[in-house]
């Protein structure tokens, strides 16, 4: 297999300050134990101390980094519609709630939107492609999304560029390749975004749909 695609950007130290901080977040968050809790809080901390000298300018306090850090945003999740040479879309059967969906998921810090859709294609199946153009954006509250947060997804089609050893992962059951006139069942909130992906690839999509 391939390796895993990764960005061409190479990250600057403010950048991975800033991964440092999600790392540390995450994980005060979901450890289990008290002392774990504790030591991602350190990390927190030192991802403070760090960016709040800013490295090109003044020194900052640091309430005032924290404040920029922990400004409540709704999340952002890319999805990587993809094709092969017949027009057909490649969907996951997601192992959650047993319902096909575009690969995708949730951008983490670090990544752009588009470098997010690639690398959820090759985690949940093992494909490899690259992103073509943006297809639309969805807000999960108005597609019927079944999160109680709220979503904002970008669509990208994208290009296979390796799709010879797909494969199941931990959060898929299957996956397979489906015409726009026999998509099996997706998943809520799937249904405009793959229409809306279909549309695109046929050109009947006028513009790039946002909702």
């Amino acid at each position: 297999m391939g390796e895993q695609p990764r960005s061409a950007r190479e990250p600057n130290l403010l950048a991975l300050t800033e991964e440092l901080r999600a790392i540390g977040e995450l994980g005060a968050v979901l450890a289990e134990k008290a002392e774990d809790r504790e030591r991602f809080q350190r990390v927190l901390g030192i991802a403070e101390t760090l960016v709040s000298g800013d490295w090109t300018g003044p020194v900052r306090p640091p309430a005032d980094v924290t404040e920029q850090w922990f400004h409540v945003s709704p999340l952002m999740s890319a999805d990587c519609a993809a094709f092969d040479a017949s027009g057909r879309m490649l969907l996951v059967k997601r192992n959650d709630n047993g319902l096909w969906a575009l690969p995708g998921g949730l951008v983490e810090v670090g990544e752009t939107p588009a470098d997010a859709a690639t690398r959820e294609a090759w985690e949940e199946v093992g494909l490899q492609a690259e992103v073509v153009r943006l297809i639309g954006l969805y807000d999960s509250r108005s597609t019927g999304t079944d999160t109680p947060f709220q979503v904002v997804h970008l669509v990208y089609e994208c290009r296979v560029t390796d799709a010879d050893r797909l494969h199941v992962s931990e959060e898929t059951d299957d996956f397979g390749w489906f015409s726009r006139d026999r998509v099996a069942p997706l998943s809520p909130g799937h249904e405009v975004r793959v229409r809306d992906a279909f549309m695109m690839r046929a050109g009947t999509l006028a513009q790039q749909s946002i909702c």
